[in-house]
């Protein structure tokens, strides 16, 4: 299972993004693994600074209430703000993707927050924060990806072919599962 998944992966998806010979998808295929290992080791050291910190432990209920308080209003604004942007934006398939992936994550997160606020339950404040973590991903790849997208068109160029926001993209939706 794990080798159609790769096999998918490595061959299907650089000859989907236009490159066609030998080379170029050896080349993409050990880019992607590149940066795939940079995202690890830098999501590991972030990981491993803040389990050394003193204060991380068991919250209190007082907390955690603020806590939740503060996530669902954080979380409502910047989605909001972020859906204003792109609809300042001129309409694309991509912006339109994300036109439908921004509200539909954000609404899945308060609605997993709010019933762990409602029941205080902890294991769904855990699964909250997973979905807060696919937002922000989301949230900043598309924010990268439109302000930067002028200044990095063509930055790795593989076979006449642009595969600099391909790659991040890929490696930030594996980084955050």
């Amino acid at each position: 299972m794990y080798f159609i998944a790769f096999g998918v992966l490595f061959t299907w998806y650089p000859w989907i993004l236009g490159l066609t010979t030998i080379w170029g998808i050896l080349t993409f295929d050990l880019l992607f693994l590149a940066t795939f290992v940079v995202f690890v080791v830098v999501a590991f050291v972030i990981v491993r600074a803040l389990e050394k910190r003193p204060n991380f432990g068991k919250a209190e209920l007082d907390e955690l209430r603020r806590e939740d308080d503060i996530l669902l209003q954080a979380t409502a604004f910047s989605q909001a703000a972020l859906w204003i942007y792109l609809n300042l934006l001129p309409n694309t398939e991509y912006i339109t993707l994300f036109k439908w992936v921004i509200p539909s994550t954000a609404i899945l997160f308060y609605s997993v927050r709010a019933y762990a606020k409602m029941k205080d339950n902890n294991k769904w404040r855990y699964g909250s924060m997973f979905i807060l973590t696919l937002i922000i991903g989301i949230s900043l790849y598309f924010v990268i990806r439109t302000s930067l997208q002028t200044q990095f068109t063509g930055f790795v160029r593989i076979d006449n072919v642009d595969v600099t926001f391909p790659l991040l993209g890929v490696n930030f939706s594996l980084i955050l599962f």
